[in-house]
């Protein structure tokens, strides 16, 4: 497992749970032999339960950036016994509601973008951009609104798309 699972991309496991959100408690057959290996393999000391820096390690190991805080939360959540570990079926737990926040995040940006996309073919435009300033009453210049563009913009067409959105919008601390 990498240290820094920041900058990967989901592995196919964490894709699935965002595109296909399971009821809760219940995983796959599938998705559970591959959440027990990697709980296995995230069990550094061999105990069949794992600490909180094991389950952060193996929480951003398949995609779910999580915070030490965050980690430390989830295990006294999550942590049945009071033991300070979670054992498998915890884990898969707390697989189960990180699942459930990116969702909620996904709909909450798809939600502020459709809002804000009034561009061609939904996307954010400089137009977009003033109109929007205007209704906030807040006076930015030109240069400013061609900078949020410039910024967001990852192929230089002049326009926000979603995926744009969810990007610039991921890297700011209200969803962190």
């Amino acid at each position: 497992m990498a240290k820094n699972s920041k900058n990967r991309a989901p592995t196919a496991l964490s894709a699935a749970m965002e595109v296909h959100p399971r009821p809760e408690g219940q995983l796959t057959a599938r998705e559970r032999l591959d959440l027990r290996e990697v709980f296995d393999l995230s069990d550094m000391d061999g105990s069949n339960t794992l600490d909180w820096i094991e389950v952060r390690r193996a929480l951003r190991g398949i995609g779910f950036p999580i915070t030490k805080r965050e980690a430390q939360d989830l295990v006294r959540s999550l942590d049945g016994d009071d033991d300070g570990f979670l054992n498998f079926d915890e884990f898969a737990d707390a697989v189960l509601r990180q699942s459930r926040s990116s969702v909620r995040v996904e709909r909450e940006l798809r939600a502020v973008y459709k809002h804000l996309a009034r561009g061609p073919d939904d996307t954010i435009n400089l137009d977009a951009l003033r109109q929007l300033s205007q209704e906030l009453n807040e006076s930015l210049s030109r240069t400013e609104l061609e900078d949020m563009i410039r910024c967001a913009d990852s192929n230089g067409d002049g326009l926000v798309d979603f995926a744009d959105f969810t990007s610039i919008m991921l890297r700011t601390s209200v969803y962190h």
